[in-house]
């Protein structure tokens, strides 16, 4: 019996190794693939084109220029605020006398200029003989207006409502009874300034009964005191002494830089105080504030 075992043993061993050394059957090769073209390509972006060109604004100044810490100076400061946020092309004239309003005026329109502005009265005239001859340019005045001309428009303001206020403090704080006013030029603008100054004066003595007096102007009359420019800080001195000498112990120079003769004369007199225009003059001059 055991040799029957051993012999089956031993035919399931043989079998099981022949079987293994059998041919194996073929398998199938994997399918071919066949290469496909690569997709079209869509044709490379055109370059850029130049950027559209800047907007040009300019300014033309009257005897002024960009640092007499009163309007010409903050006009460019409002243009330097464009060129820094709106990225605007700012360029700067300035002029000598009236013989350059014109020209300067047509120079920035030969430039290309997109606006014009004409900052001060005095180019009022100048602006309203160029603006019509380029109706393609803007323009745009300081203390002016025209309002035939469709292309320039000028802003002008009721200052004589803020200088009634001064007038009005002037009277409560003289001790003389007596304050003064000088300006520029004889012209609307700087005229205004004076009438309110008187207005606020008069407003003060009705509600105190008081009869403080102004020196250097005389609104009926619309004449005063006028150093005939705006520059010359030496006329601001000579103004200035005038009115102290007549008992004006506050004074308000509507000239722009010429109130720094003013100034000068209460820094060595030691006694007087100064109403500012178009600016905060106690910060322009820290080393006076004492006397604004």
């Amino acid at each position: 019996m055991k040799k029957i075992y051993a012999v089956l043993s031993v035919l399931i061993a043989m079998a099981f190794v022949l079987s293994a050394c059998g041919q194996a059957t073929p398998t199938e090769a994997p399918p071919v693939v066949e290469p496909t073209a690569a997709p079209p390509t869509e044709p490379p972006p055109p370059p850029p084109t130049d950027a559209p060109p800047a907007y040009i604004a300019c300014q033309v100044s009257d005897s002024g220029g960009t640092d007499d810490k009163s309007f010409n100076q903050f006009a460019w400061v409002g243009m330097e605020r464009t060129q820094t946020e709106l990225g605007v092309d700012i360029r700067f004239l300035e002029s000598k006398g009236e013989a350059d309003y014109e020209p300067n005026l047509n120079a920035f329109v030969e430039e290309g200029c997109n606006m014009v502005f004409g900052v001060g009265y005095l180019l009022d005239g100048a602006l309203a003989k160029v603006a019509p001859a380029n109706p393609d340019v803007s323009f745009g005045g300081v203390d002016t207006w025209s309002p035939d001309v469709a292309n320039y428009m000028g802003s002008y303001y009721n200052i004589h409502e803020a200088t009634m206020l001064a007038g009005y403090l002037a009277a409560g704080m003289t001790q003389t009874g007596i304050v003064g006013v000088y300006a520029g030029i004889n012209i609307p603008p700087v005229t205004a300034f004076s009438d309110g100054f008187y207005m606020g004066i008069m407003a003060y003595n009705e509600a105190h009964g008081t009869d403080v007096k102004l020196e250097g102007w005389d609104p009926v009359a619309q004449d005063g005191l006028f150093t005939g420019d705006f520059t010359d800080t030496d006329k601001g001195r000579t103004m200035t002494e005038t009115l102290l000498d007549a008992g004006a112990d506050i004074v308000m120079p509507v000239a722009g830089p010429v109130g720094q003769g003013s100034l000068a004369v209460f820094e060595e007199r030691g006694t007087g105080l100064l109403i500012g225009v178009d600016t905060d003059w106690s910060s322009f001059y820290p080393d006076q504030a004492d006397f604004v």
